[in-house]
């Protein structure tokens, strides 16, 4: 019989039969799921709406990482999991967290992010720290660690609205750094002091590179170039899109532009000291709330 076991993760009690990678283990978890994940047969009617690797039927909703496992979120608070044979373990938890989990709270309302989340030392609200992959967020959230800040949320952040404030939440277990000289990451372990399961956002700020602009330097943007900054750093889109929610969230972002800043930061040859001195100073003489 396959062992289940308890987690915390996006502030919700989670049970799992598979490792949920960065998940705060917790057994008390057991007695309460919001979220329930299962080792499975995944049956699926005929697909309605296909999007890519993603597809909706009456079955519920469907990501098939081909060669890997098919993973069927049932419902927001139910996943199903099929490997496919011999798939290894390890990359079917992996894509778990990386897409499977983040499926989940799309399914739940709100918007994810494709960022880091991050509580600077001395403060008490969040910062998001998004950009294109590989352009170094774990590593700059780890930075900001290393300097006395906490951690929400690593690679994903799930934002809701509570009492009118922007709320962010994640796994925040564990970070997982880019290894230069072999394709994959290296899971660094958070310890408790250094980790909060939800904060306040109180701004977003978003990487960008620029190679040969020595003279770049971080820019607040707004209206129209806050939104489209916004949208291009939701996490995995074809899943609201597949879901039909995109008429319904685009209200929800226009708002979040309106009451969050949010900045371009420019990172100068992978310069994430540089980067980080930037963001320190925003944080430190433009953003208000602490």
């Amino acid at each position: 019989m396959t062992k289940v076991s308890g987690y915390r993760a996006y502030n919700m009690n989670i049970t799992s039969e598979l490792d949920v990678l960065g998940g705060i283990a917790c057994e008390r978890a057991l007695a309460n799921p919001e979220i329930s994940i299962a080792l499975g047969k995944v049956t699926t009617n005929t697909s309605n709406v296909v999007k890519g690797p993603y597809s909706r039927s009456d079955s519920g909703l469907l990501f098939d990482a081909a060669g890997i496992a098919r993973y069927l979120a049932r419902s927001p608070r139910e996943l199903i999991v099929e490997p496919y044979a011999g798939s290894e373990m390890q990359r079917i938890s992996q894509l778990l967290v990386a897409t499977a989990l983040p499926m989940l709270m799309w399914m739940r309302g709100g918007i994810v992010l494709h960022a880091a989340g991050i509580i600077p030392a001395g403060r008490t609200g969040a910062i998001a720290i998004a950009g294109p992959s590989g352009i170094g967020k774990s590593t700059l959230a780890y930075r900001l660690i290393q300097a006395g800040g906490q951690i929400v949320g690593d690679d994903t952040l799930w934002l809701t609205q509570q009492n009118g404030a922007a709320v962010v939440s994640g796994i925040s277990g564990s970070l997982f750094l880019a290894d230069r000289n072999v394709d994959t990451r290296s899971e660094i372990a958070i310890m408790p002091q250094s980790r909060l399961e939800t904060a306040h956002l109180n701004a977003l700020f978003v990487l960008y590179p620029c190679v040969g602009m020595d003279s770049a330097e971080p820019e607040r943007l707004r209206g129209g170039d806050a939104i489209e900054a916004f949208l291009r750093n939701r996490h995995r889109p074809k899943i609201p899109a597949i879901l039909g929610q995109e008429m319904t969230l685009l209200p929800q972002c226009i708002l979040h532009c309106r009451t969050l800043p949010i900045y371009r930061i420019p990172v100068k040859s992978g310069d994430i000291a540089g980067s980080q001195q930037h963001i320190t100073s925003i944080v430190a003489t433009d953003i208000g709330v602490v």
